[in-house]
Parts: C-alpha cells; sequence; structure tokens
C-alpha cells in the first residue's frame, strides 16, 4: 500500500523462528484498500486504524486488533453510487479472515448498525439493522427512475456474497423493513 502510511512499535523475539507484538496506526488511502478488497471505490476519504497486533512466522500468522474509523468514502460502479459515507467499528484482522463489530456506517443514503465478517478473506456477512433508509436516495444511486413518492426504511438487514478476483459474486439481500413516509 504505497500511499497509506503506518507506524507500529512493539518486540521481536526469537530471530530464528521470529515473532512477536506490536502497538500501531494506520492511515489508509481508501482507492488502495479498495483495490486490494475489490469493491469499487471513489474519492480520496480517509481511513484510520489504530490497535494492538502480533506476528509469527513458524507457522505463518498474525493478529490485528483495533479501531477503524473512515470519513468522506464513496463507492462508484455502472450500477451503484453512494458517496460521503463515515463509519467506524472494531477491527479484528487474522490470516482466516476479518471482523468489524460494532459497526457504525452512514451517509446521505440512511444509516446502518450492525456487524460485518469476511472469513477465509472470501465469505462476506453483513448483519445489522438500518435506520433512515431513504427509497428516494436508494433509487437515485441505483439510478432508477424517480418515484412519485417518499419513504423511509427501518428493520433488520442481511447480506452475502463471495469475494473473488472479478468482486462480488452470488450477492444475496434481506430485510424485513418497515417503510415510514418521509417528511
Amino acid at each position: 500500500l504505497p500511499k497509506s502510511a503506518v507506524e507500529a512499535s512493539g518486540q521481536v523475539d526469537d530471530l530464528a523462528a521470529p515473532h512477536g507484538v506490536f502497538s500501531g496506526s494506520a492511515n489508509l488511502w481508501p482507492a488502495e484498500l479498495a483495490s486490494f478488497f475489490r469493491i469499487p471505490a471513489a474519492g480520496p476519504g480517509s481511513v484510520q486504524w489504530s490497535g494492538n497486533g502480533s506476528f509469527q512466522t513458524a507457522p505463518a500468522g498474525f493478529s490485528l486488533a483495533g479501531k477503524l474509523t473512515g470519513s468522506g468514502l464513496a463507492v462508484r460502479d455502472s450500477t451503484f453510487e453512494a458517496a460521503n459515507i463515515a463509519l467506524s467499528g472494531d477491527l479484528k484482522a487474522s490470516a482466516s479472515g476479518l471482523s468489524l463489530e460494532g459497526l457504525a456506517a452512514g451517509s446521505a443514503l440512511g444509516k446502518f448498525r450492525g456487524t460485518l465478517s469476511l472469513k477465509d478473506w472470501r465469505d462476506l456477512q453483513v448483519s445489522g439493522f438500518v435506520d433512515a433508509l431513504s427509497v428516494q436516495r436508494m433509487g437515485a444511486s441505483v439510478h432508477a427512475p424517480s418515484l412519485p413518492w417518499s419513504a423511509n426504511l427501518r428493520g433488520p438487514v442481511k447480506l452475502s456474497a463471495q469475494v473473488g478476483s472479478s468482486g462480488f459474486a452470488g450477492l444475496v439481500a434481506e430485510g424485513h423493513v418497515d417503510a415510514q413516509p418521509a417528511a
């Protein structure tokens, strides 16, 4: 990640089979993260992480735990766009995948609270609760014709997909939401 910056301090033990612990922080460039996770990100934005980690070389492995925050983020492709996204959550990552617990995300589209996991760095699961999810803004974000009415959605949602070299596959979304007239 050549445009991102990481600072860490810690301890390395046993140079014959190195392992260690560290604390650190990172300012991550969203476009580099988007490329790594194969998501269509756009715009500058910022992502920060601070926390602790460990690594070992025999057997190879690592773990990270800490707070992840982001602001001014955007996602855009030929079918969907969302801008000025803010998020925060408790990140855990290892060779077997990552999770974001206590995830809070919001934009002009609405708000989400829940969890995200990426098991084996491939199987995406998102579950939580949406609030004030604007039907009109969501329609505009997927380039649908303007609706003659306006409503906000609220309720539990789930999403699953596989992340591969060409992006998301097998996307399944489910929700049990209530629609309320928008003001």
